[in-house]
């Protein structure tokens, strides 16, 4: 089609890009421990910073995949998000999902319909191809709607009964804490706690748990033990993955740490620091960090253009030879597979 963005599957900058956002596998109905993964890119989303499954753990969420040139499509915005909005109260989010898209074309679009829904610009469709979802195209499917539980299944949309797959979607759903229970003020901060933005919700939580207003007072408290008990689980992960002898795991998860949760004084942060320290030092771990920077650089000369495309191959050729046991030697592994190097 004309107006689609014209993506080379073909180069190495594009196999990276969809290794990185995207595991491309089809799921079922009811399937635990999904393996989908959302991109990462804040410039394939619009409306909302990258969100992760991880992040929106326990929550219910609706993929709508739609095709951009149906004016059947468009003409239902206004009917979509007026029936989300029934559902403002619950723990679900609706998510649209645009493949193949012109990015310039996409904005324009979202603008023009007004829609206020989180979108990502799946731009090489492996969101769509991930969702078993077959290719969108205007007269014939149109739209598909998927979603991921609250327990952590997933499945295929009722058709077009978008009340139907948001409470398929909220089953196990549940908010980490009562918006009842949160006083207006702190609604902002409440929302990124719950969609696991802790470092957004930071300063107004600990400005407000010093405030002599009981009820502000109050609910900082609640949300701020929201936050601290998703702290302690991360490094529970952590200390199970010690246990079992997976020292580059635990050190993924400390690592992260800091970074999730900056901005807040628990313990938990300065003892996840210092450990990841320790880890860095052990053979093991350098030689993954050592591999993990190979492949960002081999990302980085890709994303020149044709001109790095061979200079990226030859950096993975070295990588899967120089650490072969590695996450990111079978990462390397699969973008030379999936260009026939």
């Amino acid at each position: 089609m004309s107006r689609r963005y014209p993506v080379a599957l073909a180069t190495l900058a594009a196999a990276l890009a969809c290794v990185a956002n995207v595991s491309a596998q089809s799921y079922e109905a009811g399937e635990q421990e999904p393996a989908l993964r959302l991109p990462t890119d804040p410039r394939l989303w619009h409306n909302s910073p990258p969100l992760t499954l991880e992040s929106l753990k326990g929550k219910g969420v609706v993929f709508y995949l739609f095709e951009e040139e149906s004016p059947r499509i468009a003409a239902n915005w206004p009917n979509l998000q007026g029936l989300s909005k029934q559902y403002e109260g619950k723990p679900v989010l609706f998510v649209a999902v645009s493949s193949g898209t012109d990015p310039r074309v996409l904005k324009r679009y979202l603008g023009q319909y007004r829609v206020g829904w989180p979108v990502i610009h799946d731009y090489d469709r492996s969101l769509e191809r991930a969702m078993a979802v077959p290719q969108l195209n205007p007269g014939g499917d149109e739209f598909a709607f998927r979603y991921v539980a609250g327990d952590g299944s997933m499945g295929q949309g009722k058709g077009a009964d978008v009340a139907g797959t948001a409470e398929a979607a909220l089953k196990g759903a549940a908010w980490r804490v009562d918006p009842a229970e949160v006083p207006e003020k702190l609604k902002g901060a409440w929302r990124a706690v719950e969609l696991g933005s802790f470092t957004a919700a930071a300063r107004p939580l600990t400005q407000a748990a010093e405030s002599k207003d009981d009820e502000l007072k109050a609910g900082a408290e609640k949300l701020l033990a929201a936050v601290e008990e998703e702290l302690t689980s991360a490094a529970k992960e952590a200390q199970e993955s010690l246990n079992e002898g997976d020292d580059w795991h635990a050190y993924k998860l400390l690592e992260s740490i800091p970074q999730r949760f900056d901005g807040y004084e628990f313990d938990l942060i300065e003892r996840a620091e210092d450990k990841t320290k320790e880890l860095a030092k052990s053979d093991t771990v350098k030689g993954q960090i050592a591999a993990a920077k190979m492949l960002g650089k081999a990302m980085a000369t890709a994303s020149r253009g044709p001109s790095g495309v061979n200079r990226a191959k030859g950096l993975l050729n070295r990588l899967v030879e120089e650490h072969p046991d590695t996450e990111a030697a079978v990462k390397a592994q699969e973008l030379l597979a999936s260009i026939g190097s």
